[in-house]
């Protein structure tokens, strides 16, 4: 029996796979990246991620941020930011984890802070995303997400469908995935100039 060369995951890569017509493993993850920082900074994607888990933390509706599809689009910008680092992790990281250092600034835009990763996370942000998929699978990460923008746009509470004790490291865990993109596209790995 012929066997996939593919990871089993990559069939999860949908919010990649609708942007191109190769397959997710033929995608750059490094530049999609760049480009949803391109956009929208970190603070602002940050944003997004507390609007979406405030509103599903309540047993009311009270999404205010205009029309439902805001939320959907946040929640598409973080599945598909996810997406881009378990692809980053699954094809560069075993071979980029000892090879590359962080150029870090001396002292970080005021923009940028407050910052949730440690000293060490800060200064290796791929270990950031080594640990963020240790924590839990591309499955998990995306189903739970799901369940938090259900919620934001529903009459129930995030509370009711989730294990409290996965509450709190849910959020703690995609607000430093969040940081460690950006640190990689803008320092590990910043864009060559031409």
């Amino acid at each position: 029996m012929h066997q996939p060369s593919t990871p089993p995951a990559w069939h999860l890569l949908n919010r990649l796979a609708m942007d191109k017509e190769d397959t997710p493993a033929k995608t750059d993850a490094l530049s999609k990246l760049r480009h949803v920082f391109e956009y929208t900074a970190v603070h602002e994607i940050l944003e997004e991620l507390n609007l979406i888990c405030t509103a599903a933390m309540n047993e009311a509706y009270v999404w205010k941020q205009g029309s439902p599809g805001n939320c959907l689009y946040y929640y598409g910008r973080l599945e598909l930011l996810t997406e881009c680092c378990y692809l980053f992790k699954t094809c560069n990281l075993k071979k980029t984890l000892k090879s590359r250092k962080c150029l870090l600034p001396e002292k970080l835009p005021a923009r940028m802070l407050p910052i949730p990763l440690t000293a060490r996370e800060f200064r290796n942000p791929q270990r950031v995303i080594k640990s963020f998929f240790r924590h839990a699978s591309l499955p998990e990460w995306k189903r739970q997400l799901l369940v938090w923008t259900e919620n934001a746009l529903s009459n129930s509470s995030v509370k009711d469908e989730l294990e409290a004790e996965t509450l709190l490291p849910f959020i703690q865990h995609l607000r430093k995935l969040v940081y460690a993109a950006y640190l990689l596209c803008q320092y590990v790995y910043p864009e060559k100039k031409s």
